[in-house]
């Protein structure tokens, strides 16, 4: 079942009407680890206001691997190049943990991880793992929560650079971390692992460093590739 099945008509009407616009695949990524999202309330500290929701996980994870290939397989669809096309996928990184005490801007060092991005100006549908509707008002999705996230794929071309898209639609929390605290929401039934790829089939995606995560002190580092949306 679609986790948007429990949004409101008008919300899915919207989207639809988004995706009009261009072509678009849906598409459905995770179980992934929730980093920093905004689910509750968009995030309007660079003056616009975006839900937000940003999945982490290892390359090798069953999850990311269904990931690349899905985002190879868009890229076949939407006829674009794979070696010269930027994708809502990067590799994660952070400040780095060993830089002098004091430094003021510290260079960002790769975690290992990927990390695969997504937002919308639209509220996202919040559901649990039995796709019942979470109201966003009774708990706050914080860090570190495991979920699956809901959206469509776009093509898009910036300035001649031409890249993919992914417009979040709605999120499925499969195990709630909440902001100051950690706790179970719901158990998942069935097995995380479940969700298939095949092959290594876009393991030779151009994956470039996430150098647009935004630092602790809001400045955003560069674009990474990524479309604004």
């Amino acid at each position: 079942m679609p986790i948007v099945a429990g949004a409101s008509r008008s919300l899915r009407n919207t989207y639809a009407n988004m995706a009009d616009k261009r072509p678009s695949l849906s598409v459905k990524f995770g179980p992934l680890t929730l980093s920093y999202p905004h689910l509750n309330a968009p995030d309007d500290k660079f003056g616009e206001s975006y839900y937000k929701a940003d999945g982490v996980d290892d390359p090798n994870s069953a999850a990311m691997k269904q990931a690349k290939k899905i985002l190879a397989d868009a890229i076949k669809t939407f006829g674009l190049d794979a070696d010269d096309c930027n994708l809502p996928l990067s590799r994660e990184t952070i400040k780095d943990p060993n830089a002098p005490a004091g430094t003021k801007k510290p260079k960002r060092v790769e975690t290992g991880k990927l990390v695969l991005k997504s937002k919308t100006k639209k509220a996202p549908a919040l559901v649990d793992a039995n796709v019942r509707p979470i109201n966003p008002k009774a708990v706050e999705i914080g860090g570190g929560t495991r979920a699956i996230l809901e959206g469509f794929l776009s093509p898009y071309n910036m300035k001649g650079q031409d890249g993919i898209s992914f417009t979040l639609t709605g999120v499925q929390i499969i195990k709630l971390v909440e902001k100051g605290g950690s706790s179970s929401f719901t158990k998942y039934e069935g097995d995380e692992d479940a969700y298939t790829y095949d092959g290594a089939a876009g393991d030779s995606l151009n994956i470039g460093s996430d150098t647009d995560s935004d630092d602790d002190d809001g400045e955003p580092q560069g674009d990474g590739g990524l479309l604004d949306i």
